[in-house]
């Protein structure tokens, strides 16, 4: 059907217009299509603006990352993974982020949606070069890729800059190479190997890129020369590396999992191919989650009707290679960038994610928007009216349900109540309990932690979370319960273990609680909480000096915790080291006023007999509400 848009297998050596407008294109109706799906695009992402963060790995990412707070961090902004994934540049940007607004999300949503912006311009110049000035093409792809719904999350969640980031990278590479192909020019090979590099330090999934160019070299009729192979040699050496580099890291991160079987994860692949393709046309019910079937239960008839679908679809592909190359490389376009989310590698918990189309999405819409154009060319070259309203129904519904689905990504309760109504999981439920546990209302927290593991029971995290409540409430024996379950489910969970090395000190089993807590560090020593916990248990069995240890290791990893700072000075109380007491007492107050402070000092003055500010300091905390025996102050007061 598309004959005319398969171009030819020589290549114009000196076409200098093809990274400008194409021959014969008006600059006039090129900007206002762009303008068209900048504008619409813009709409859609309103609702960001005003969006606060998620519960759900921004913590790590921005508001509890203490890394992007400064860039006197700069080397561990540029060396550091997070939660298993190396993308210094990514960390980079947020890091700017904080920089000009704190925590303040505002600035992390507005730069979300710029770059997203202009990706919806890189896409339709992508689109528009590769097939020589097909505007159309071009600007119902890049349309469609600014409101389609299933992006919204890779937009309205802060986390997801990575997403953004490595896809403008990834865009600007495709540009270039666009160029490359076209010109011969040289410097624009080059700079193809530069945004590849920025595009992989932006998010490791950038590693398809070479065979994203070696379609592209399909499509225009110059796969056949060796050098199309050779040139490229540079490209897969750095996916290799950052391939390596990735598998390492979320092996460590204990991402990888390896639960179910290999003919079990071929029909997640294949399930996966097709439900991207249905949330494409019917983009309805998305959740940020979908999780798993469940490993002792059978899969669903959909999972065995995906691999029939997507080899008929495949068949239908082979078959159109005869005439045009466009359904070969949309789909080709749409596989690649997918490869490696399709869970023959088990990662994560969830079987799909809308953030995984970001990129694929653009094979498809590339499809759709070259049948348009031909449609116009079979119509005489005007557009048909039908065609006009199609077009505009579809531009219409995909805005109003995009910026919809964006108002969900307002905060973890609007995201955590709309994924329990639409498609519950045991992930939703857990993560709306945290919300719940930190509003203080522990009986919602209860109920649905209680839920999330009703669903799944074997969510340990849920196990863990529900027993923390419990410890809370001083309900030790349910505590006890949930850990255990928890531990026995993942006897490596270290949150778990200081959570019960915690409870076995206050049940005075010191040496259990110090098992747990030697187990924790052990395992995670970069996890602050076990050396308070082994702190506290040390300093009731009045060991003052390896407690003074762990908090001083304590501190290394969270600084400026004036409780924690209290607690060493306490420490050197029993040791008869009121200087030091002292030393450490005005630490604690120096980061924050706290009327236990102020009396804790003022016991150490009195026992260095300096009485004065013994007096002062005890009165000072009787103003906070310490309560101060008056025999104690009546001490005092005696010359």
């Amino acid at each position: 059907m598309a004959k005319a848009v398969k171009t030819s297998k020589s290549i114009p050596k000196n076409n200098k217009n093809v990274m400008a407008s194409p021959s014969g294109f008006s600059f006039g109706t090129e900007f206002w299509m762009i303008a068209i799906c900048v504008l619409l695009t813009f709409f859609v992402y309103i609702p960001s603006f005003q969006a606060d963060y998620v519960n759900w790995d921004d913590g790590d990412y921005v508001y509890d990352n203490t890394d992007i707070r400064s860039f006197s961090n700069l080397k561990a902004i540029l060396t550091k993974p997070v939660q298993g994934n190396y993308h210094p540049v990514t960390m980079l940007s947020l890091a700017l982020n904080y920089a000009i607004s704190g925590k303040n999300p505002v600035s992390f949503h507005v730069l979300n949606v710029l770059i997203h912006l202009l990706n919806v311009v890189l896409t339709f110049y992508f689109i528009l070069r590769l097939t020589k000035g097909k505007k159309w093409a071009a600007f119902i792809t890049a349309l469609l890729f600014g409101i389609h719904p299933v992006h919204v999350e890779s937009v309205a969640w802060i986390t997801e800059r990575k997403d953004v980031l490595y896809a403008f990278f990834f865009l600007l590479g495709l540009n270039y190479y666009v160029q490359y192909i076209f010109n011969q020019d040289k410097k624009a090979y080059y700079y193809t190997l530069l945004f590849f590099a920025l595009s992989l330090l932006s998010k490791p999934a950038a590693v398809v890129f070479p065979l994203v160019l070696l379609a592209i070299d399909y499509f225009v009729g110059r796969w056949k020369d060796w050098k199309v192979l050779t040139e490229k040699i540079p490209h897969f050496l750095m996916a290799l590396g950052m391939g390596l580099l990735t598998y390492w890291a979320q092996s460590k991160q204990g991402s990888i999992a390896d639960v179910f079987s290999f003919p079990t994860k071929i029909l997640f692949a294949f399930y996966g191919l097709m439900m991207y393709l249905v949330k494409l046309f019917v983009p309805l019910k998305l959740v940020p989650f979908y999780p798993f079937p469940a490993i002792n239960a059978a899969l669903g008839w959909e999972y065995y009707l995906a691999p029939v679908v997507i080899l008929l679809l495949a068949g239908g592909v082979i078959y159109s290679m005869k005439r045009t190359s466009v359904l070969a490389f949309g789909m080709g376009f749409y596989l690649i960038n997918l490869l490696l989310v399709l869970q023959v590698v088990t990662v994560g918990s969830a079987v799909m994610a809308d953030r995984y189309t970001y990129i694929p999405y653009i094979g498809v819409f590339f499809i759709l928007g070259v049948a348009f154009e031909y449609w116009i060319e079979r119509n005489g070259g005007k557009v048909p009216a039908a065609g006009i309203a199609i077009l505009s129904v579809c531009a219409l519904t995909f805005t109003f349900l995009a910026s919809r689905q964006a108002q969900i990504w307002t905060n973890g309760e609007t995201l955590w109540d709309h994924t329990i109504k639409t498609h519950p999981s045991a992930t939703a439920y857990e993560n709306r309990a945290l919300l719940y546990k930190e509003k203080n209302n522990t009986a919602k927290a209860l109920e649905y932690y209680s839920e999330a593991i009703k669903i799944n029971v074997e969510y340990h995290e849920a196990y863990s979370n529900r027993g923390n409540i419990y410890f809370n409430q001083n309900r030790n024996e349910e505590a006890m319960a949930d850990y255990n379950k928890c531990l026995e489910i993942d006897p490596e969970y270290y949150v778990a273990l200081d959570n019960r090395g915690a409870l076995f000190a206050r049940l005075k089993e010191y040496d259990k609680a110090l098992a747990d807590l030697n187990k924790a560090i052990s395992l995670k020593p970069d996890y602050e909480m076990p050396y308070f916990n082994r702190g506290i248990t040390n300093m009731e069995m009045k060991l003052y000096e390896p407690a003074i240890k762990d908090f001083q290791q304590y501190l290394k990893l969270k600084p400026k915790d004036g409780d924690v700072m209290n607690s060493v000075g306490v420490c050197y109380q029993g040791l008869q080291n009121q200087p030091e007491a002292i030393r450490w007492f005005n630490n604690a107050l120096a980061a924050k006023e706290h009327g236990v402070f102020y009396f804790n000092r003022s016991i150490s003055y009195m026992n260095s007999g300096d009485k004065p500010k013994a007096l002062q300091d005890a009165l000072k905390a009787k103003s906070m509400g310490v309560k101060v025996d008056d025999a104690y102050l009546n001490q005092l007061n005696t010359p």
